[in-house]
Formats: C-alpha cells, sequence, structure tokens
C-alpha cells in the first residue's frame, strides 16, 4: 500500500544550489526541483511574475519525515530564516507547517 506525503519546500534565492546538498542527504528517488529549474519551462506557474523565492513542491511515497527535517536542519542555509516546510500527509485535508529549529540555532 502507498502512504504519500505532500511537500512544499521554500528557501531564499539565495540559497538554490543548497538545495543540491539537501537532495545528496536524501533516499535514492526523493529529490526536490526548484518550480524555477531549468529542466522546466520559464515561469509555468501562474501569476504574472516570476517566482521571488525557491518553491519545491514534492509528492513521496513512505516518506521518513524525522530524517528530513534532520537533513534539512544539517544544511548550512544562507538564509536560514526563510527556508520552511509543509507537509500533507495521506489521510489530512491542509497543510502544515514543520518546525525545523533553524531560527534557534543560528541565533
Amino acid at each position: 500500500m502507498s502512504v504519500v506525503t505532500n511537500i512544499v519546500f521554500k528557501t531564499s534565492v539565495g540559497d538554490k544550489h543548497r538545495i543540491a546538498k539537501l537532495n545528496a542527504a536524501l533516499q535514492e528517488g526523493a529529490k526536490f526541483v526548484s518550480c524555477d529549474d531549468e529542466s522546466l519551462p520559464r515561469g509555468w506557474y501562474a501569476g504574472n511574475k516570476m517566482l521571488e523565492c525557491e518553491i519545491c513542491p514534492g509528492a513521496f511515497n513512505d516518506l521518513n519525515l524525522a530524517d528530513l527535517v534532520r537533513a534539512i536542519q544539517e544544511v548550512d542555509w544562507d538564509d536560514p530564516c526563510s527556508v520552511q516546510l509543509f507537509v500533507q500527509e495521506q489521510e489530512a485535508d491542509r497543510l502544515r507547517e514543520i518546525d525545523l529549529g533553524l531560527l534557534d540555532s543560528k541565533q
């Protein structure tokens, strides 16, 4: 049986290259791709402006959320206050923000 977790991961534009560092720490096949990734059509999303942050949506099967949070916490983000993780688990109706604890560790 499949257990899907929907994710919206957000960082600042300056942290774009650090997403690759996060992906290196994740399990095979669980990689984040920015909405502005060069492999996607430019400006494919809604609105009449380009995004001014990195947004990485995804759907992951059997995701270990604790491992993902730990991997996010281990990256040296340029702008940790801009890093956010929103999760909607299999039977949930809403996204919820996960406290990554990045603000506490950088003060």
